[in-house]
């Protein structure tokens, strides 16, 4: 268990200067916390800040499972030297809120965003580059418009996973502060709000995943009790699994929706 009142900023003394920096570190430390009595602040702390996971154990019959996940994860690195780290068969979602400027009165088409990306394959050593088309809208006159579309189920699915995500740091925070009926409050709310989402009421697997993820974080943080015993742990590496969106180890299911075959 932590000793009262440390913070996180406290544990980053444990962290060799060397692993702080992304351009210099040898490479990320994964960390596991076996059993109820683990200090998760620290295991969370140090994983977070050199670009590993960290995993709770919470009995001997997940330990395969848990060094599998992790170690497939090592052994499929497709992809060395980009700025996002990436394993074989990984993927990496992200939502991008942008301002759709004013179209100009002769502007039929706006381009909005342009991806790229130029990365060392492992295997060879060579340097390769992926683009991308460009994401862009049409400018249609009013009078064009004859049918509205529905928003993207993929676009809605990636926000119901960045809110419940944010919930999920929010109960956390109200639970450190002692605040235990106040954050399972946090996660009950969130797991109705992805229940009436379009992909969570469509039967999404990631929604599914999400929302046994808040039952489950629900009822180990009511009390300080449980809390204790496994809900910081818990909180902590489901945290750290949808920061990086990589499998660890849980006994929620939300992880597995990032597992990869090797894993």
């Amino acid at each position: 268990m932590p000793p009262p009142n440390r913070t996180a900023q406290d544990y980053m003394t444990l962290v060799p200067p060397l692993f702080t920096h992304a351009g210099t570190r040898p490479g990320p430390i994964h960390t596991f916390g076996f059993g109820a009595d683990n200090d998760a602040l620290a295991m969370h702390t140090i994983a977070e800040a050199t670009g590993g996971t960290f995993s709770f154990i919470e009995n001997q019959a997940a330990i395969q499972d848990s060094f599998a996940q992790c170690i497939g994860g090592l052994l499929s690195v497709a992809v060395q030297e980009a700025p996002i780290a990436l394993y074989d068969d990984e993927e990496r979602r992200f939502l991008v809120l942008v301002h759709v400027p004013k179209a100009r009165p002769v502007e039929s088409v706006t381009r909005l965003v342009k991806v790229s990306c130029t990365y060392k394959v492992a295997a060879t050593g060579q340097a390769a580059h992926a683009a991308a088309p460009a994401a862009v809208i049409q400018r249609l006159l009013e009078l064009e418009l004859t049918e509205t579309h529905p928003p993207s189920i993929d676009v809605e699915r990636e926000r119901v996973r960045l809110a419940a995500t944010q919930d999920i740091a929010a109960a956390r925070a109200a639970a450190e502060g002692g605040q235990h009926p106040g954050a399972a409050r946090i996660l009950d709310s969130r797991l109705k709000a992805v229940e009436r989402s379009a992909p969570g009421a469509a039967g999404d697997p990631t929604c599914e995943a999400i929302k046994e993820e808040l039952r489950d974080l629900s009822a180990c943080v009511g009390s300080l009790r449980e809390y204790r015993k496994t809900g910081r742990a818990r909180l902590l590496a489901g945290m750290s699994s949808h920061a990086q969106q990589r499998a660890s180890a849980s006994t929620s299911t939300s992880a597995r929706a990032y597992l990869t075959p090797k894993m």
